[in-house]
């Protein structure tokens, strides 16, 4: 796309019809691919939060404490439980 802008302004011209339609797809494939790439980063994210949690809850079982982690819209964190 930078290519396409520079040649086009090297030569103090707008798009041709031809170079505008390859221009719009490159923008499409790009926003694509963004959006693919947000949605993996979210599920790897989720993924690696339930990891966590099944991880912190076995061993939950085995001591007084644990870590907790928790996500949600407004942020993230952790708690910590105690046994009394």
């Amino acid at each position: 796309m930078r290519g396409m802008i520079a040649a086009a302004r090297a030569e103090q011209r707008k798009f041709t019809q031809a170079e505008d339609q390859r221009f719009d797809a490159l923008a499409g494939d790009l926003l694509r691919g963004r959006d693919v790439a947000i949605g993996v980063g979210v599920a790897g994210v989720v993924t690696l939060a339930a990891g966590v949690a099944v991880l912190v809850k076995r061993r939950q079982l085995m001591r007084g404490y644990a870590l907790l982690p928790y996500g949600g819209p407004h942020g993230v964190g952790a708690h910590l439980r105690l046994k009394f």
